[in-house]
């Protein structure tokens, strides 16, 4: 190579260089997450298939539970029916019309006004008389437990139904997640995920 007055000087070319600056990656898809929530739909599909054909099975329709029908499964939470229902036991409550409802059935229904403001209701008790009057059928009620006669008459319009069967002290669970004990455990674990989600977004964050 030549320089200044025509002496050559020796030496080795330098290439050229360009720094490259590494770039995000694209984004790779995530079939884990997408055959999870495939995962996820299909449990929850099988879950409400399984407990609308409860719901028909139970004599229930479609305008029952649109119109905020009670569900077909109910906690037996008091003492009052012994032996015969005990507290925890989970009872499965099917639809009667009030004229197939005799002496001696199980009946779940809502507690009369003024009663239900000191009675917890609805109520799971037994018919101890049936009559009917001006064309309305009416029900008196006893818990088995009971020393007396409950102090209100259930119209037929207050009846839910029918005690058909009860599984022992499944209810149990019930009445725990409708404890303020339960429900914060009930919302710790629908807020786990989104919490993780937060965290693990912030950590990346952080990392970058």
């Amino acid at each position: 190579m030549e320089g200044e007055g025509g002496r050559v000087t020796q030496g080795k070319a330098k290439a050229p260089t360009s720094k490259v600056k590494q770039g995000l990656k694209a984004p790779q898809p995530r079939r884990h997450k997408k055959a999870k929530s495939i995962a996820t739909m299909a449990v929850v599909s099988v879950l409400l298939c399984g407990y609308s054909s409860m719901m028909v099975m139970a004599g229930y329709t479609l305008q029952d539970v649109m119109g905020g029908m009670y569900s077909p499964f109910m906690a037996v939470s008091s003492q009052s029916m012994q032996p015969t229902l005990n507290y925890g036991d989970l009872i499965i409550v099917t639809r009667e019309h009030a004229e197939n409802i005799v002496v001696g059935d199980i009946v779940a229904f809502n507690v009369p006004s003024p009663y239900d403001r000191v009675a917890a209701s609805p109520t799971v008790h037994r018919v101890v008389d049936k009559w009917v009057e001006d064309g309305v059928v009416y029900f008196k009620t006893m818990g088995d437990n009971n020393q007396g006669e409950d102090p209100w008459t259930v119209p037929e319009e207050n009846v839910i139904g029918k005690c058909a069967w009860k599984v022992p002290y499944v209810g149990l669970v019930v009445l725990y997640l409708r404890s303020p004990y339960g429900l914060a455990l009930v919302v710790s674990v629908l807020a786990a995920p989104f919490i993780y989600s937060l965290m693990k977004r912030g950590k990346a964050v952080k990392e970058g």
